[in-house]
């Protein structure tokens, strides 16, 4: 999806990218060429963000942007680029660990302060369609989106490492987090 020069095509901003889903493993990823993320417990959420309007969609495309309303305000910093960030809506327990029942809990009662969207993903910036692009300029692009927003935003990057899967997997079931994705 690149250009003949290698950078993003020039493309406008479509209403939703059909996710890439994690496949399920009991073993990490051996070799190099691998960088390793925390695995949240929360909905998958697409953020289209334009001048005009932000939309939050679920991993098949519904709109559940009135299920998220702080989030929906929080993406709000980010309207003077069009853009489609891919991340993960969660509530956090005392600990800073995502909690799936307590999530499932603040959507029935209204509760949103708990709630954080980790973003892994850049998709779309400005014009230019970057799923052509390696991951890890995508968040590079992502990491400096981001950096524009207020120190206390609910918006965070989810940074990933390049150390083993091995290791991270065992760091993640140390902590009894969700797991890893790779």
């Amino acid at each position: 999806k690149s250009g003949t020069n290698g950078h993003a095509r020039r493309s406008p901003l479509p209403g939703f990218i059909k996710p890439c889903l994690a496949t399920l493993s009991s073993v990490a990823p051996k070799g190099d060429g691998w960088v390793h993320e925390i695995k949240f417990d929360g909905y998958r959420i697409q953020a289209r963000i334009s001048r005009s309007s932000i939309t939050l969609k679920t991993r098949t495309g519904l709109d559940w942007t009135g299920k998220f309303p702080a989030v929906e305000a929080a993406c709000r910093a980010l309207t003077e680029h069009d853009a489609i960030l891919d991340g993960e809506i969660v509530s956090a327990n005392a600990q800073g660990v995502s909690d799936f029942s307590a999530l499932q809990d603040d959507l029935k009662t209204g509760r949103q302060d708990r709630m954080v969207y980790y973003v892994f993903d850049l998709l779309h910036l400005d014009g230019h369609d970057l799923t052509g692009r390696p991951l890890t300029e995508r968040k590079q692009a992502l990491q400096a989106l981001l950096r524009r927003l207020p120190k206390d935003s609910i918006i965070k990057l989810s940074e990933h490492l390049a150390e083993s899967g091995a290791t991270m997997l065992k760091h993640a079931c140390a902590m009894q987090l969700e797991g890893i994705v790779s």
